[in-house]
């Protein structure tokens, strides 16, 4: 009988011991199950958020990719324009007639020079084949050979022409942080002062 009083006994502190082991891990699974659902509550609100800041910023940098591909095209267009012009030098002689004063309203007047002095022929400008030149020099930018000056430039600046006259060369073109641009005016400048690049 004693044995059956202490296996009784026995067994009643082992079954205990489960008992408790069974009851915190019910505890440990409720816990568990309520922190997963306030996770996904918060993950829900959190995704409501985000999915339309992703959206927008999508499409803000498609909206910077087309702009991109259009600044692409115009440029492949420039490149192709400059291509063409450089691959077909035009040969045509340009002549540049100076204009000459009126005669003198004073005829009984002597002038100092003779006439045939003071009238210059007419400079031939010549085509050559489209090249690229930069300054050697600061150097200074005229509206004509022996013309007005209308600028001043600075050494290394660099331009394109395809056009000389003596030991003038004309500015068709130059470069602005490394775009190529027109020039709208007649632009000139001494021969002595570019390198070719």
């Amino acid at each position: 009988m004693k044995l059956i009083i202490v296996s009784f006994v026995l067994s009643s502190f082992l079954w205990s011991d489960d008992i408790q082991r069974l009851e915190t891990i019910v505890k440990e699974i409720t816990q568990l199950r309520s922190d997963y659902e306030a996770c996904e509550i918060a993950l829900q609100s959190k995704k409501i958020t985000i999915i339309p800041s992703l959206d927008e910023e999508r499409e803000k940098l498609e909206k910077k990719l087309q702009k991109q591909e259009k600044l692409l095209l115009t440029q492949d267009k420039k490149i192709a324009y400059l291509e063409k012009l450089l691959q077909k030098p035009k040969n045509k002689t340009v002549v540049v007639a100076q204009v000459c004063e009126e005669e003198n309203p004073f005829p009984k007047l002597m002038m100092k020079e003779s006439p045939k002095d003071s009238l210059k022929a007419p400079l031939k400008v010549r085509a050559m084949a489209p090249t690229t030149f930069h300054l050697k020099v600061d150097a200074m930018i005229y509206d004509a050979p022996d013309g007005a000056k209308i600028e001043s430039w600075e050494k290394e600046t660099s331009f394109t022409s395809n056009k000389r006259a003596k030991n003038w060369i004309k500015i068709t073109g130059y470069f602005i942080d490394k775009k190529w641009i027109s020039s709208k005016t007649n632009m000139w400048i001494k021969e002595e002062q570019v390198l070719k690049k």
